[in-house]
Protein backbone atom coordinates (compact mmCIF):
# COMPACT_ATOMS: atom_id res chain seq x y z
CA UNK A 1 0.00 0.00 0.00
CA UNK A 2 1.25 3.60 -0.80
CA UNK A 3 1.21 6.66 1.33
CA UNK A 4 -0.23 9.06 0.41
CA UNK A 5 -0.76 11.38 3.45
CA UNK A 6 -0.19 10.71 7.06
CA UNK A 7 0.06 12.72 10.19
CA UNK A 8 2.07 11.79 13.20
CA UNK A 9 2.63 13.05 16.74
CA UNK A 10 5.14 12.75 18.87
CA UNK A 11 4.44 13.70 22.27
CA UNK A 12 7.31 14.66 25.14
CA UNK A 13 5.78 11.62 27.40
CA UNK A 14 5.28 13.36 30.90
CA UNK A 15 1.04 13.53 30.31
CA UNK A 16 1.39 17.33 28.98
CA UNK A 17 -1.08 17.22 25.92
CA UNK A 18 0.01 20.89 25.26
CA UNK A 19 3.54 19.82 24.28
CA UNK A 20 3.62 18.19 20.85
CA UNK A 21 5.49 17.99 17.33
CA UNK A 22 3.11 17.44 14.35
CA UNK A 23 4.88 16.41 11.05
CA UNK A 24 2.62 16.08 7.91
CA UNK A 25 3.70 13.42 5.21
CA UNK A 26 2.28 13.64 1.73
CA UNK A 27 2.84 12.56 -1.65
CA UNK A 28 2.42 15.16 -4.01
CA UNK A 29 1.04 14.73 -8.03
CA UNK A 30 4.70 14.36 -9.03
CA UNK A 31 5.12 11.37 -6.66
CA UNK A 32 7.50 12.90 -4.14
CA UNK A 33 7.26 12.79 -0.91
CA UNK A 34 6.73 16.47 1.71
CA UNK A 35 7.35 16.59 5.11
CA UNK A 36 6.28 19.70 7.24
CA UNK A 37 6.96 20.00 10.83
CA UNK A 38 4.31 22.05 13.27
CA UNK A 39 4.41 22.75 16.95
CA UNK A 40 1.48 23.83 18.98
CA UNK A 41 1.91 27.42 18.54
CA UNK A 42 2.31 26.69 14.60
CA UNK A 43 -1.52 25.13 14.47
CA UNK A 44 -4.35 27.90 12.90
CA UNK A 45 -6.35 28.61 15.11
CA UNK A 46 -9.56 27.09 13.11
CA UNK A 47 -7.81 23.77 13.63
CA UNK A 48 -7.05 23.76 17.35
CA UNK A 49 -10.72 22.58 17.87
CA UNK A 50 -10.16 19.00 16.24
CA UNK A 51 -6.68 18.52 17.52
CA UNK A 52 -8.01 18.82 20.84
CA UNK A 53 -10.76 16.09 19.94
CA UNK A 54 -8.13 13.97 18.56
CA UNK A 55 -6.13 14.39 22.07
CA UNK A 56 -9.45 13.60 24.07
CA UNK A 57 -9.26 10.25 22.48
CA UNK A 58 -5.52 9.77 23.69
CA UNK A 59 -6.22 10.69 27.35
CA UNK A 60 -8.76 7.86 27.60
CA UNK A 61 -5.96 5.55 27.14
CA UNK A 62 -6.66 3.07 29.62
CA UNK A 63 -3.75 2.95 32.86
CA UNK A 64 -1.01 2.51 33.06
CA UNK A 65 -0.58 3.41 29.71
CA UNK A 66 0.29 7.06 28.20
CA UNK A 67 0.38 7.79 24.68
CA UNK A 68 3.73 9.13 23.54
CA UNK A 69 3.29 8.56 19.78
CA UNK A 70 0.39 8.96 16.82
CA UNK A 71 -0.20 8.16 13.46
CA UNK A 72 -2.97 9.54 11.99
CA UNK A 73 -4.21 7.99 8.34
CA UNK A 74 -7.16 8.32 6.28
CA UNK A 75 -9.44 6.05 5.10
CA UNK A 76 -12.88 5.89 2.88
CA UNK A 77 -15.03 3.63 1.09
CA UNK A 78 -17.54 4.08 -1.79
CA UNK A 79 -21.22 3.38 -0.99
CA UNK A 80 -22.92 1.62 -2.94
CA UNK A 81 -25.14 4.42 -4.42
CA UNK A 82 -22.91 6.12 -7.17
CA UNK A 83 -24.44 9.46 -6.15
CA UNK A 84 -23.55 9.10 -2.79
CA UNK A 85 -20.35 10.22 -1.73
CA UNK A 86 -17.43 8.21 -0.12
CA UNK A 87 -17.63 7.27 3.67
CA UNK A 88 -14.42 9.13 4.87
CA UNK A 89 -12.57 8.89 8.50
CA UNK A 90 -9.48 9.23 10.30
CA UNK A 91 -7.79 6.06 11.81
CA UNK A 92 -5.36 6.47 14.81
CA UNK A 93 -2.84 4.03 15.87
CA UNK A 94 -1.34 5.21 19.11
CA UNK A 95 2.38 3.68 21.02
CA UNK A 96 1.84 4.15 24.49
CA UNK A 97 4.55 3.40 27.06
CA UNK A 98 4.11 2.45 30.66
CA UNK A 99 6.70 3.40 33.94
CA UNK A 100 8.41 0.68 33.17
CA UNK A 101 9.90 1.82 29.70
CA UNK A 102 7.15 -1.13 28.30
CA UNK A 103 5.72 0.26 24.83
CA UNK A 104 2.55 -0.96 23.04
CA UNK A 105 0.24 -0.19 19.98
CA UNK A 106 -3.03 0.68 20.30
CA UNK A 107 -4.88 0.32 17.20
CA UNK A 108 -8.77 1.51 16.26
CA UNK A 109 -9.93 -1.98 16.52
CA UNK A 110 -8.57 -1.77 20.14
CA UNK A 111 -10.58 1.25 21.30
CA UNK A 112 -13.51 2.94 18.76
CA UNK A 113 -12.63 6.64 19.89
CA UNK A 114 -9.72 5.98 17.82
CA UNK A 115 -12.04 6.60 14.63
CA UNK A 116 -12.69 10.03 13.94
CA UNK A 117 -15.34 10.97 11.23
CA UNK A 118 -16.18 14.67 12.08
CA UNK A 119 -15.64 17.15 9.26
CA UNK A 120 -13.60 19.49 11.41
CA UNK A 121 -11.04 16.67 12.02
CA UNK A 122 -11.26 15.62 8.18
CA UNK A 123 -10.43 19.09 7.35
CA UNK A 124 -7.77 19.96 9.75
CA UNK A 125 -6.15 16.40 8.19
CA UNK A 126 -6.52 17.84 4.54
CA UNK A 127 -4.71 21.26 5.83
CA UNK A 128 -1.74 19.35 7.36
CA UNK A 129 -1.51 17.25 4.14
CA UNK A 130 -2.07 19.82 1.37
CA UNK A 131 -4.98 17.34 -0.08
CA UNK A 132 -8.29 18.10 -1.43
CA UNK A 133 -12.08 16.97 -0.65
CA UNK A 134 -11.58 15.02 -3.70
CA UNK A 135 -8.13 13.46 -2.97
CA UNK A 136 -6.34 15.33 -5.21
CA UNK A 137 -3.08 17.19 -4.13
CA UNK A 138 -2.95 20.98 -4.26
CA UNK A 139 -0.23 22.55 -6.63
Amino acid sequence: MTMNAEIQIQFDGKGDWEQFLLAALWRDASGYVHCRRYRPQDIPAEHRPALRAAVAALVGLAAPWRAVQVWVRHGSSQPEAADAPPDEWLELTVEGVREDGSRKRFIERSNPAFILRDAASLACFRHFTHQTTDNNDKQ
